[in-house]
C-alpha cells in the first residue's frame, strides 16, 4: 500500500512538472507557473535543481517579479558563477513593483553578470535601461552602458532605442536623432521608434521631418500620445484644421484624454468679425460653449489640472468675457486664473492675470481693430510705402530733434522701432555680465525647458533689479514714446528675462507672442530687446516681418509669412541698441551660423487694461505686480 502511495506521488510530481515544461514551451508562463510550483512543493529535491527552479522563476517573474527575484537569489546559491543567473536577477529586480528601490540591486547584479561574461550585450542593455530609469547622474552611466551595448550588438534596434533615449534625458538631441535613426532603419516596423525620432527632431526644431517621423509612427499603431504630439506641431504651425483633426483622433481613441482636449481648445480661430458688436453677444455664447467642450472637459477629467484652468481665463480674457458664466458656475476669467494659481503656485501666467486682473483701460473696444493703426487723436496712419523695409528706415537716433514724431511714426507703420543711443557702453556691459552670471548660475527662473531647440538656447528670468539701471535709461529717454505708443502714463513691467542663443541653434517657427484680436481686448502691449553684443547677420537675431502686425482673421499667419519671402528682416544691430517690436508682430529667431553666441535681454511693457492672455511670462516670481515705468522712471510699485 505504501508502495503504491509512493509511486502515486512520484507520478503526480513528474506529471506536473512535465506539464509545467510543455505550457512554458508553448509561451504560457503563467499556468506554466503553477505546475512548477506543485512539482517542487511534491518534490524536496527540485528546490536544489538549478535548471527547474530558473524555469520557475521566469514563469513567476510574469505576476510576482519580487517572488521571481527570491528564486533567482537560490539558483545564485546552487550557481554563484552563473552569468545567466545574475542577468536574470537583475531582470527580476528592475520588475519589481517598487522598482525604484530595487533598481541599485538590479545593476548590481548586471554588474556581476558583465563581469564573468564581458561580452554579454544584454547585460549591458539590460542595465542601461534601468540606469537610465534611475535618473540623475545615473543618466551618465546609462549612457555608458548602452553604448557598448550597440558596440556589442550593432544590429540590436532596442538598444540603439534605448541609446537614443539616454541621449535626449541629457538633451544630447543630436546624438539622439541619429541613435533613432538607426533604430527605426533596423526595425522600421517598431512605431515607437518613428515616435521617439520626431519627439527628438522636434526638440531641434526640424518640425517637417518631426511631422513625418509621427506620421510613421501613427501609420503602424495609433497612439494617443502620438497624436497629441503631431496635433500641437500642427497647431503651432498654423494648421489649424488639421490639428483639430488630428486632436479628434485622439480624442476618439482616448476619451479620456485630457491632453487632447486641451489640444482642441487651444485650435479655436475667431471667424472674421467674430469681435464685431453686432455679433457679440451670439459669438460669446458660442465660443463659452467651445470652452466649456474643450477645456472644461479637461478638467473634468483631471480636477487638478491648472494648465486647464489657466486655459479657460485665458480664452475668456481673450474675447472681453469677464464676467462669470452659467457654464462655469458662475466664475469668470479671474476666478479661473486664481483657481489655476492655487493649484500651480509657480505659474507665472496665472500669477501676472491675478495680479494685474482688476485693471480695465477706460476706453476699451472689443471690434478686432488694432491700435496700432490708429494715432492717439484718431487718425488713421498713412498708407505704407511700397517696397522692402530696411533697418535704417525702422531705426531712430534718440538724441535727433524729431525723434520722438519720427518713432512714433514707424511704430505705427511697421509695429516695430529700433533705438539707438540710449544705454551707455557701461550699462549694456553690467546687463551682460548679470545675464552671464544667471546664464551659468542656477538663481533664476529656468524656462529652457520650454524653449524649440533648447539644445542650443538658453533661456531663463533676470531679476528686475538686475537690470535696473537699464530699464531707468530706458524709461528717462523713451518715456514719451512709450505713452503714446502704448496709450497709458504707467506701464507695468510683465516680463524680465533674457535668452542665450548659441551656434549652431536652428532658426524658430515665425509667431506671434499673442493674436492681434487679443491686443483689442487687453492692453497694447510691447517687447523690448536689447542686443548686449554686436551682432552679426547670421548670429541669430531677432527676424522681423515689418508691418504684419495688421490683423484679418481670414488671412492665416502662415500665408504671410508665405508671402513675405522678400522682406523678412534679421536685426542685426549694434550692441546696446533697443528693439521695440509689438507682441502681435510676426517675428522669430533665426538660425546661429556664427561662431559666437549671441545673449540679449528682453523686457515687456503694458499699457491702460489687462495683461494680454497667450504669453508665457518669462519672470521672477517675486517681480510680478511689483514694476512699472512712469514719469521717466523704473519705480516698484510693491
Amino acid at each position: 500500500m505504501l508502495w503504491a502511495v509512493l509511486v502515486a506521488a512520484a507520478a503526480n510530481w513528474e506529471r506536473s512538472l512535465q506539464q509545467a515544461v510543455q505550457l512554458h514551451q508553448s509561451g504560457d508562463l503563467r499556468s506554466a507557473c503553477a505546475f512548477y510550483r506543485a512539482a517542487i512543493e511534491e518534490h524536496a529535491p527540485l528546490q536544489a535543481h538549478w535548471a527547474v527552479l530558473t524555469n520557475f522563476a521566469l514563469a513567476q517573474q510574469v505576476d510576482s517579479p519580487e517572488e521571481a527575484a527570491a528564486t533567482f537569489e537560490r539558483v545564485l546559491e546552487l550557481q554563484p558563477t552563473s552569468a545567466d543567473a545574475y542577468f536574470n536577477l537583475g531582470t527580476a529586480l528592475s520588475e519589481c513593483k517598487q522598482a525604484a528601490e530595487a533598481w541599485p540591486a538590479a545593476v548590481k547584479a548586471f554588474e556581476h553578470a558583465i563581469a564573468i561574461n564581458p561580452t554579454d550585450g544584454g547585460a549591458y542593455y539590460n542595465m542601461g535601461t534601468t540606469q537610465l530609469q534611475m535618473g540623475g547622474e545615473n543618466v551618465v552611466a546609462a549612457l555608458r552602458s548602452l553604448q557598448t551595448s550597440v558596440a556589442l550588438q550593432p544590429t540590436d534596434a532596442k538598444s540603439y532605442h534605448s541609446l537614443g533615449d539616454a541621449y535626449a534625458a541629457s538633451r544630447e538631441w543630436e546624438r539622439s536623432v541619429a541613435a533613432y535613426r538607426t533604430a527605426t532603419a533596423l526595425r522600421p516596423e517598431h512605431a515607437a521608434g518613428w515616435a521617439s525620432l520626431g519627439n527628438a527632431l522636434e526638440e531641434m526644431n526640424q518640425g517637417s521631418a518631426a511631422e513625418e517621423s509621427w506620421r510613421k509612427s501613427l501609420a503602424l499603431h495609433a497612439d494617443a500620445g502620438v497624436y497629441n504630439n503631431l496635433g500641437g506641431y500642427l497647431r503651432r504651425a498654423d494648421r489649424m484644421a488639421e490639428s483639430r483633426h488630428v486632436y479628434q483622433q485622439a480624442v476618439e481613441l482616448d476619451p479620456r484624454n485630457a491632453e487632447a482636449y486641451i489640444g482642441l481648445g487651444k485650435c479655436f480661430q475667431a471667424p472674421a468679425g467674430a469681435l464685431a458688436a453686432d455679433n457679440k453677444a451670439e459669438n460669446d455664447k458660442s465660443y463659452l460653449a467651445h470652452l466649456r467642450r474643450t477645456y472644461g472637459v479637461a478638467i473634468a477629467l483631471q480636477p487638478n489640472n491648472a494648465g486647464a484652468y489657466n486655459a479657460i481665463g485665458e480664452g475668456m480674457t481673450m474675447f472681453g468675457l469677464r464676467g462669470g458664466s452659467e457654464l462655469f458656475e458662475g466664475k469668470g476669467a479671474h476666478e479661473m486664473y486664481e483657481t489655476a494659481l492655487a493649484l500651480a503656485p509657480g505659474n507665472t501666467c496665472a500669477a501676472t492675470h491675478v495680479a494685474y486682473g482688476t485693471r480695465w483701460a477706460e476706453q476699451q473696444t472689443c471690434d478686432g481693430s488694432v491700435a496700432l493703426q490708429e494715432d492717439e487723436d484718431g487718425s488713421a496712419v498713412d498708407q505704407l510705402p511700397a517696397g522692402d523695409v530696411s533697418l535704417r528706415d525702422l531705426t531712430v537716433n534718440v538724441e535727433a530733434e524729431d525723434a520722438l514724431e519720427q518713432a512714433i511714426r514707424i511704430w505705427r507703420r511697421h509695429g516695430v522701432v529700433l533705438f539707438q543711443n540710449v544705454l551707455t557702453p557701461s550699462t549694456v556691459d553690467a546687463l551682460l555680465q548679470s545675464v552671464r552670471d544667471a546664464q551659468f548660475g542656477n538663481h533664476t527662473q529656468d524656462y529652457t525647458a520650454v524653449t524649440r531647440d533648447k539644445t542650443y538656447r538658453t533661456h531663463k528670468a533676470l531679476p528686475v533689479s538686475s537690470a535696473a539701471d537699464a530699464l531707468q535709461s530706458i524709461a528717462q529717454k523713451l518715456q514719451p514714446f512709450l505713452t503714446r505708443a502704448l496709450g497709458a502714463k504707467k506701464l507695468p513691467v510683465l516680463e524680465s528675462g533674457f535668452m542665450v542663443t548659441a551656434p549652431g541653434a536652428s532658426a524658430q517657427q515665425f509667431h506671434r507672442d499673442v493674436a492681434p484680436a487679443v491686443v483689442s481686448c487687453s492692453s497694447q502691449t510691447a517687447s523690448l530687446q536689447i542686443s548686449l553684443v554686436d551682432t552679426a547677420a547670421n548670429q541669430g537675431p531677432l527676424e522681423i516681418i515689418p508691418s504684419s502686425h495688421t490683423f484679418d482673421a481670414s488671412v492665416s499667419d502662415r500665408s504671410v509669412v508665405e508671402s513675405s519671402n522678400s522682406n523678412k528682416l534679421p536685426v542685426a544691430v549694434p550692441a546696446g541698441t533697443v528693439a521695440m517690436y509689438a507682441l502681435h508682430l510676426i517675428h522669430r529667431g533665426s538660425a546661429n551660423t556664427h561662431t559666437e553666441d549671441r545673449p540679449f535681454f528682453f523686457f515687456t511693457i503694458m499699457g491702460s487694461g489687462l495683461a494680454p492672455p497667450g504669453l508665457a511670462y518669462t519672470i521672477e516670481p517675486d517681480d510680478i505686480g511689483r514694476w512699472q515705468m512712469c514719469g521717466g522712471q523704473l519705480e516698484r510699485t510693491g
